[in-house]
């Protein structure tokens, strides 16, 4: 359908297609042009659609630079903020790199971004030995505080998250004197000023380690994914962790496990305080729905093969979406509450080019218009380890649209990834939670300030509309 350009169109049930940016259009149907237009019958006219459809989808890599990317978030405008070892990125919305900066010195495990599109920064640095280390930057990546808790052994904190306050919530592990077994959990919360508010630990006989965490829409309560070694089925077991944020005080502490080695991943919450939390158990993905009581509401096994890492987040309908996999697939999933299949798109290595056979992921951002990932490939050179081949940052739309396969460059060549749509088997898992009771322990850390600033780096930005 060629639409004239002037005059009023009757749409009936055509599809139309509406320009992007160069080289890219999307198609929309009916409802999808008439919720664009503000028109809800009747005749539509042309101008009335002229710049309503602004999304463009893409993937982004720098170069032949393979990076593993984690995920920040996305701020208001739809800008993309990663981190990779030492660097934190910034793409606009249509997938243009803005800034690229490093610190010298500290390297990161994730973070977050603020509703003001401020960054936060977790990770560590060593220096004798390893210690934690926080930093807020601004929307230009300027620093604006660092922060480190030193204590007598060795610290690391693992990722972030903010609360609609400023507040920001930095987790990982401790082994310094005074905890209860090896490693334990180990979470601080500081204000918008980088001011400390409190910093605690959590742990058993063993080790219990935090890798992930989630802060409730009401700001008063914390969900911690990891795994615990303490009084387990058999190797480590997936744990969930939820802390007050005022006290703050242990509310309930759930293990989940089976003989193997079971590892908790991505959490969040939903408006109500229910928890969503993607657990490895047995070497496959589940996703949990668990009350604010601690209560199951319901478990699904997720058919992805060999589970390596999940993340969870829900969009502004309550949906949630679910990037879960490992090697050479990995899947996306979106859910109802009710634990309804909605959508499913596979993520695919084209294994046979440059041989590369393994996927790492790193989170998901959801918005109502658009969804981003981040995912590199390897080559597997065993025993001697793992070499990087490519690294993209991914945005495709919400509707599951824009499947296709991609190429990618990194280290010289390209490689190929498929993006399609999938009809999984969702079935139940019953593994049980094992209530296990930990102490809960407080801290009082060396506060220190790293001497480290953020500079400029440059690197050739490579986007490619989907």
């Amino acid at each position: 359908m060629t639409l004239q350009s002037s005059g009023a169109i009757s749409l009936g049930n055509v599809a139309t297609e509406l320009g992007r940016i160069s080289g890219t259009t999307t198609s929309l149907g009916e409802a999808a042009v008439r919720s664009l237009a503000g028109v809800a019958s009747g005749p539509i006219s042309l101008s009335s659609l002229y710049g309503k459809s602004n999304e463009g989808f893409w993937h982004a890599s720098l170069g032949a630079s393979a990076f593993n990317y984690r995920m920040l978030g996305t701020d208001s405008s739809g800008n993309v903020y990663a981190c990779a070892s030492t660097i934190v990125f910034k793409w606009s919305r249509d997938g243009a790199l803005l800034w690229a900066k490093s610190l010298s010195g500290p390297f990161f495990s994730g973070g977050c971004i603020d509703s003001s599109g401020n960054v936060y920064l977790a990770g560590g640095f060593y220096s004798s030995n390893y210690y934690t280390y926080l930093a807020k930057l601004d929307t230009n990546g300027a620093i604006q505080w660092q922060r480190s808790l030193n204590g007598s052994a060795q610290e690391y904190w693992y990722n972030a998250a903010v609360d609609a306050s400023g507040n920001v919530y930095v987790l990982g592990y401790t082994n310094s004197s005074g905890g209860s077994g090896g490693y334990d959990q180990y979470i601080a919360k500081y204000n918008s000023l980088g001011t400390l508010q409190w910093q605690r630990s959590n742990g058993g006989s063993s080790d219990e380690v935090a890798t992930q965490i989630a802060v409730s829409p009401d700001g008063s309560l914390l969900a911690l994914s990891g795994y615990t070694l303490t009084s387990t089925s058999g190797g480590y077991d997936a744990l969930i962790t939820v802390i007050s944020t005022a006290t703050p005080a242990l509310s309930w502490q759930r293990s989940i496990g089976s003989t193997a080695y079971d590892y908790g991943y991505g959490v969040a919450f939903d408006s109500a305080n229910n928890i969503y939390w993607v657990a490895n158990i047995n070497g496959a993905p589940s996703l949990l729905k668990i009350s604010s009581g601690a209560v199951v509401q319901w478990q699904l096994a997720l058919p992805t093969t060999y589970g390596t890492d999940g993340s969870v987040q829900l969009d502004p309908s309550g949906n949630v979406w679910v990037l879960s996999g490992g090697f050479g697939t990995a899947a996306i999933y979106k859910f109802d509450s009710a634990g309804s299949l909605l959508l499913a798109r596979s993520v695919v290595l084209d294994t046979a080019t440059n041989y590369a056979n393994s996927f790492g992921f790193g989170g998901l951002a959801v918005t109502s218009a658009f969804i981003v990932f981040p995912f590199y490939s390897a080559l597997d050179f065993s025993p001697y380890g793992y070499t990087d081949i490519c690294g993209a940052i991914v945005k495709v739309p919400p509707d599951g649209s824009k499947t296709g396969t991609w190429s990618v460059p990194g280290n010289g060549s390209n490689q190929g990834v498929t993006y399609s749509a999938w009809s999984p088997s969702i079935g139940a898992s019953y593994w049980g939670l094992t209530y296990r009771a930990f102490s809960f322990v407080a801290r009082t850390l060396t506060g220190g300030i790293p001497g480290y600033a953020a500079s400029a780096v440059t690197y050739s930005n490579t986007a490619t509309n989907i």
